[in-house]
């Protein structure tokens, strides 16, 4: 059948308002679809960001306490929390480069990068800066890059308020959490986080520089003595004589391999009649390790004398590292 003109006209008219309008609502569909994407996004970008700033406020109190209460911290512990600090650093920068922020989510990408390179750099710098300072307390060229140390943290601060600013402007539905407030350097500290002043309490402080000091602490015996012959320690003959020796870590530095050596004298000739050599592996500061040396060779009624050494390199007093006791075994009688 052939149509009259105006018939196929109209025809062609409702073909082509069908083909709009499904191009229409193809691209409304795209839209939306596209729309929760970019939102879904958002939102997980911020839940990445929003356990960046928990662990960048739990850090920046640490350093606060190292900073403000310096004088009553022990070096060990200062250096193991900033390390720490520094390894939590980069893993939540890490973790916020690779949640890539969309489009959607406008400038707030951008400040919390900015924030959290500028927090994760001044962390390391401060790191190794105080460790330094507290080998080398009078090193100005040390205390001049805390202000580098100071000034990447207020960087960061800054960047990190105009991140706040930015999660402000965007739709409601989309943030799911509240941030926390993040300074590293507080406003109103510039006295506490004034570098010159904070070497010159790090000068001030002796006992957070380096101080390597092993011990030889104690000697004691088994069985015990009982007695005494013009003043010299009488210990009774029996299966065999053990001595004790206690080694302990002074210093404020973890100590591996510390060479021990025991050694017997007989005071009648002046011969040794035994010796023995041991490692230990390591003394954490304040720790003590006591040694057992079981069946010395020893002969009743002979006076000997027991020679304890620790051997450590740059120790601050190597007097200490050396005990003796006389003693005599059994009765001479």
């Amino acid at each position: 059948m052939v149509y009259p003109p105006t018939v196929r006209r109209r025809r062609r008219r409702r073909l082509l308002w069908t083909l709009v309008v499904g191009s229409v609502l193809v691209l409304i569909a795209v839209l939306v679809v596209q729309l929760r994407t970019d939102r879904r996004r958002v939102g997980d970008y911020l839940e990445v960001a929003h356990a960046a700033a928990q662990t960048y406020k739990e850090l920046a109190i640490d350093v606060e306490m190292i900073v403000t209460d310096l004088e009553g911290q022990q070096r060990p512990t200062v250096l193991a929390t900033l390390e720490d600090a520094v390894a939590a650093a980069a893993e939540a920068d890490r973790r916020l480069a690779e949640a890539e922020p969309p489009s959607a989510s406008g400038s707030v990408g951008g400040f919390m990068a900015a924030a959290s390179a500028s927090w994760k750099d001044s962390l390391a710098l401060f790191q190794s800066t105080l460790a330094q300072l507290l080998d080398a307390p009078e090193d100005r060229a040390m205390a001049a890059q805390l202000d580098d140390v100071f000034l990447d943290m207020r960087v960061g601060d800054r960047a990190y308020d105009r991140f706040l600013d930015a999660v402000g402007q965007l739709d409601d539905e989309l943030v799911g959490f509240t941030f926390p407030e993040v300074a590293f350097v507080p406003a109103g500290s510039a006295i506490v986080y004034d570098a010159e002043l904070l070497s010159g309490r790090i000068l001030a402080m002796a006992e957070l520089s380096a101080r390597h000091d092993v011990a030889v602490a104690d000697i004691s015996f088994l069985p015990q003595p009982v007695g005494d012959d013009q003043g010299v320690p009488v210990i009774p003959a029996g299966e065999g004589l053990e001595a004790q020796v206690t080694v302990i870590n002074r210093g404020n530095e973890p100590e591996a391999a510390v060479a021990f050596e025991l050694v017997l004298l007989r005071l009648d000739g002046g011969s040794s009649v035994a010796s023995e050599s041991r490692e230990i592996e390591v003394l954490e500061p304040g720790q003590a390790q006591t040694l057992s040396f079981t069946e010395l060779p020893v002969e009743q009624g002979v006076m000997y004398e027991l020679i304890a050494r620790a051997a450590l390199a740059d120790d601050a007093d190597a007097a200490s590292n050396e005990l003796r006791k006389v003693f005599i075994w059994g009765s001479s009688e």
